[in-house]
């Protein structure tokens, strides 16, 4: 709770954003209107940030800070076939032609994303918008060989949504409410971490 009022503090005294104020659309213009100065991201900032009026000389990447650890995140996506589909052809040659680089540019002609193939990239790439380490989102991978895929577990959405309800109570009221807010979360949570268990 000593955590939590301090942060409140913060927020009432305008050294902090409030903490639920965040997906990666608001975040970029919170750091572009320098309301923040440090977050973890991928290359997907890259454009967003651009188009917010920052230059590769307004910002860079960096990785993550040694704690206990280094061990750093990526983010992987892709498409999939359904056992149940009844056009597992027609899906296969959309994975083929998914999976070519000319595809991929097409797809990703800016960095709204970092690209699936490395050879993507490149200085070429982020020539516009920056960062000027741009290296750093796939050199992760070869200096950390610890880092990895972290998957949201099966109640992700109900804990994201019992955090962002109750944090943002929390933090709206006085030690009252947020004892109340913290109380309610910490019921919502078991509520829902019991469900897999």
């Amino acid at each position: 709770m000593e955590t939590f009022e301090r942060l409140q503090s913060w927020v009432s005294e305008g050294l902090s954003i409030r903490p639920e104020e965040g997906g990666g659309t608001s975040l970029i213009g919170l750091f572009a209107a320098d309301r923040i100065g440090a977050t973890p991201a991928g290359g997907y900032w890259a454009q967003g940030l651009h188009e917010n009026g920052m230059s590769e000389e307004d910002f860079d990447v960096q990785y993550f800070p040694r704690w206990r650890s280094q061990r750093h995140q990526f983010g992987t996506a892709g498409y999939s076939i359904m056992r149940t589909s009844e056009r597992k052809d027609q899906a296969w040659r959309w994975l083929e032609f998914t999976t070519r680089k000319e595809s991929m540019e097409l797809a990703m002609p800016e960095p709204t994303t970092t690209p699936t193939r490395r050879s993507m990239v490149n200085e070429a790439f982020y020539r516009e918008t920056g960062p000027r380490s741009w290296k750093v989102f796939y050199d992760t991978l070869d200096e950390f060989p610890s880092s990895g895929p972290i998957p949201a577990p099966p109640q992700q959405a109900e804990v994201e949504n019992a955090l962002a309800r109750n944090v943002a109570l929390g933090m709206s009221g006085g030690p009252a409410q947020l004892e109340t807010a913290l109380d309610r979360l910490d019921r919502e949570l078991t509520v829902a971490m019991e469900k897999t268990t």
